[in-house]
């Protein structure tokens, strides 16, 4: 059952290398549907993000985890839950690119081999893993965005609560002024997979905005 799932949303995502260019940015109406709340954040030297999270998301503490570690939101209970976080990187690359530019190039070296990507996720942190889907061709809010769409179960879990537990990730890329901002969006639970969540993600990662 779960080959033909995946199957199904390969095909669904795997039009990520069209030169054609899909905006995904979200309207005010499933902003509503999913009673999401903006929020407004600046770092960077002044960067300005905005973005619509579920009330019930908390936030979390990421001083002294990581540098480049931006912000992180939870809503768990027991071994179910759901986090959205955002990292940064700055290096010779994205000082080089603009998003289009990054967007383009990316999707120029990977295709649609799915497998030089999954190359890239270490596997002494990624087990079990399976990149369901790339796309290199979205607009959020006028600005170029790659989607990966993944399952694993994290390593770095192990002796929590949340060991070996499925994680369905849904990972978009940018550059913005310099810099690589990485919005990470996870469904933590063997309960729920892909097709449950797409709808749900794109709508709150719809909604990310840099001034």
């Amino acid at each position: 059952m779960k080959k033909v799932f995946f199957i199904t949303v390969l095909f669904s995502l795997s039009y990520g290398c069209s030169k054609e260019y899909i905006d995904i940015s979200s309207i005010q109406k499933d902003v509503d549907y999913y009673k999401l709340t903006e929020k407004v954040f600046f770092f960077n030297e002044g960067v300005g993000l905005s973005f619509s999270l579920p009330k019930e998301m908390n936030d979390v503490d990421v001083s002294g985890r990581n540098d480049n570690n931006i912000l992180r939101y939870e809503n768990f209970k027991r071994d179910k839950g759901y986090s959205f976080a955002i990292d940064f990187l700055e290096s010779k690359n994205t000082l080089k690119y603009s998003d289009k530019e990054y967007v383009d190039i990316s999707n120029r070296y990977f295709g649609d081999d799915l497998s030089k990507i999954e190359d890239l996720m270490p596997s002494s942190v990624f087990e079990n893993l399976t990149v369901v889907g790339v796309d290199f061709n979205l607009i959020i809010n006028s600005k170029y965005f790659i989607r990966r769409v993944a399952y694993y179960t994290d390593k770095r879990l192990d002796n929590t609560f949340l060991q070996d537990i499925n994680v369905t990730e849904f990972h978009y890329v940018t550059i913005h002024k310099g810099r690589k901002y990485e919005v990470y969006l996870c469904y933590f639970g063997n309960d729920k997979g892909v097709g449950d969540l797409t709808a749900y993600f794109n709508t709150i990662a719809g909604t990310i905005k840099f001034n």
